[in-house]
């Protein structure tokens, strides 16, 4: 009887711990002493494409999670090489902390804008009755949304900058005093990670525009944010990621003996596609395309129409239908509704590639299997340097929405 409540209460400890859902502050994993959140966990999925998710990831959470430990490793490892702490990748995260707390301000004021039904039709009255379809509706409403956005987002720049007491628009020290935004100063300094080497007044203009959004973001703490926190993490993980690599692939050499070692061995699998020249010629209805496919077959010359070169392999219709049929005459109903009579000209045989033509497919190929292999390598080492404990993974089980 013990043993059996026993049973029954970790049982429902351990469906309990399943079903339970993750706070965004739930760690999934640790890299040393950085931590990967289940927000920033979702943050990162929810910048990758539907298709990428799919094809790529397969839709495993846990691949995503390897990757963001791959990647989290690298920051970590340059976090501790003081990599953050050189002056050019300081003024980086700067201009992207200034220029997303801004546009984050901008976009979350821009947000409301509408379209009035007066606003629609009285474009739409210069226009006659017959031409109101929903195609030129839709095109119209497109075209004011774009105007009000335009003219709220200047007028909202020109208000950010009013907000300032402007000294000078034309610094030449780092230390000049260029503005005031509410006794706070601005210095030349300040704006440099938003301005050219020699900037004019305009782009100085512009950029106290823009820092005086981003001062504004500060004062409404949107830089306390889940979304920008992660925003942030993640570009510095893009910038150690990008370091990484442009240390890393110079030492990555080809020599032409292995390029010429990996032909001889693999001659056989570089040819040319088979090809095949064809004419397709389009026809109005199936029992117009029967007909001229029995004139066809019985020799009678195909006018007009147009000649094309498909390739097996691709994935196009007639490439498909062409290299699937025994027979060099036939009909095929394209995806958009339309029928074609495809008649074969001429079927080009596959050919075994010389080095010289398949030289440089070979040494991409050794090339892309020796940075696999030496990122590989590199990461083992970071893994055997700071220690990756994965946790929680039952939150990564759930089925997050896009």
């Amino acid at each position: 009887m013990k043993k059996a409540l026993l049973l029954t209460a970790l049982f429902s400890v351990y469906w309990g711990n399943l079903n339970a859902k993750c706070l965004p502050s739930t760690v999934v994993a640790e890299v040393g002493s950085d931590k990967i959140t289940y927000s920033y966990f979702n943050y990162v999925k929810s910048q990758i494409p539907k298709w990428a998710w799919k094809n790529y990831y397969g839709e495993n959470p846990r691949k995503l999670l390897e990757k963001i430990i791959d990647r989290t490793l690298i920051l970590v490892d340059h976090e501790r090489r003081g990599f953050f702490k050189k002056p050019e990748v300081k003024e980086k995260l700067e201009a992207f902390k200034i220029k997303s707390l801004a546009y984050s301000l901008l976009n979350s004021e821009l947000k409301g804008i509408k379209v009035s039904k007066e606003e629609l039709n009285e474009v739409l009255s210069r226009y006659p009755k017959e031409k109101r379809t929903p195609t030129l509706v839709k095109s119209l409403k497109a075209s004011l949304l774009a105007k009000e956005f335009t003219l709220k987002r200047e007028e909202l720049f020109k208000e950010a900058y009013s907000r300032l007491k402007v000294f000078t628009l034309n610094p030449s020290s780092p230390k000049d005093l260029v503005a005031e935004y509410k006794g706070r100063k601005i210095y030349f300094k300040d704006l440099k990670p938003l301005l050219p080497e020699k900037p004019s007044k305009e782009e100085v203009k512009k950029a106290l525009s823009l820092y005086s959004l981003y001062l504004q973001a500060e004062e409404k703490a949107l830089d306390r944010r889940e979304t920008f926190k992660n925003s942030l993490e993640s570009f510095k993980e893009a910038l150690a990621v990008e370091d990484f690599k442009r240390e890393l692939f110079p030492k990555i050499k080809i020599t032409e003996e292995e390029v010429h070692r990996y032909y001889e061995s693999h001659r056989k699998q570089f040819k040319t596609p088979e090809r095949a020249k064809v004419k397709v010629f389009g026809v109005s209805s199936l029992k117009e395309g029967r007909e001229l496919l029995r004139e066809v077959k019985e020799g009678a010359p195909l006018k007009g129409g147009k000649i094309v070169e498909v390739r097996k392999g691709e994935d196009n219709p007639i490439s498909l239908f062409v290299f699937g049929m025994n027979e060099n005459t036939g009909l095929l109903r394209l995806s958009d509704g339309r029928l074609v009579l495809i008649k074969v000209l001429k079927r080009i045989p596959s050919r075994e590639l010389s080095f010289g033509d398949a030289y440089w497919e070979i040494r991409s190929k050794l090339y892309s299997e020796k940075v696999k292999r030496t990122l590989n390598e590199e990461l083992s080492k970071l893994k055997r340097e700071y220690k990756v404990k994965e946790m929680n993974l039952t939150c990564l089980r759930e089925k997050d929405s896009y």
